[in-house]
């Protein structure tokens, strides 16, 4: 056999090792960061029924609507806290609701559980603090 031939065999079989070592490398790169992902949180939120006028007594406590959350089998309530529902005005008139929310970070794969309950996903909120007005 000449030089030539076993120079050519030895850097096939490099190449094929080179090659499968880099795509055993990447795979497990690729399912790591894959397992790794942390689950996606979004804020949703609910009236808590307070109307103008009220004697004081209205309104839900923010412990009860996260009792509706968990009634909903939500998996798990990461943050929560008092809110508004982000119009700068509202009507002065008794009865109509006054703009108060109660806002739940949860993980995204609940939101139609929480839909069900009577939530609504805060859009654009992502897991960032919440802008509260």
């Amino acid at each position: 056999m000449s030089l030539r031939h076993h120079w050519t065999k030895f850097f096939g079989v490099f190449a094929v090792v080179v090659i499968s070592t880099w795509g055993v490398v990447l795979s497990a790169s690729a399912f790591a960061a894959k397992s790794n992902k942390p689950d996606v949180q979004i804020w949703v939120s609910i009236s808590d029924g307070a109307l103008s006028c009220d004697d004081g007594t209205g309104g839900r406590k923010l412990a009860d609507s996260e009792a509706l959350l968990k009634k909903a089998k939500v998996t798990q309530v990461l943050d929560r806290k008092d809110g508004s529902d982000g119009k700068e005005m509202h009507a002065q008139m008794c009865g109509i609701p006054k703009g108060k929310e109660h806002h739940f970070l949860i993980y995204k794969k609940d939101l139609k559980k929480a839909e069900s309950a009577g939530f609504k996903e805060i859009p654009g909120a992502g897991s960032s603090t919440l802008n509260q007005h």
